[in-house]
């Protein structure tokens, strides 16, 4: 069994704490931003927008999962039908 001595664990956790020091710096490093157009709406997301916008008109109520919800239902119901 080997003793390490005191002077001896303190440097190696020195270096230890160096490494995770360097990890640490890298990983919060920002990348630069690229200009990105927004993509174009999907036809379903035109339809849950619409949806949710109309539905809180006449029923401020309801919750906004609520009308997420019976929106997803409503947009199957459209699209069974065509």
């Amino acid at each position: 069994m080997v003793v390490k001595t005191e002077t001896e664990k303190f440097t190696e956790l020195s270096d230890k704490f160096t490494e995770l020091e360097k990890r640490v710096n890298e990983m919060g490093k920002v990348k630069p931003v690229k200009d990105k157009k927004p993509r174009k709406q999907s036809e379903y997301n035109i339809f849950m927008k619409e949806y949710i916008e109309t539905e809180k008109k006449k029923d401020s109520t309801k919750t906004h999962q609520e009308l997420f919800t019976a929106g997803a239902k409503a947009w199957t119901l459209k699209k069974e039908k065509v």
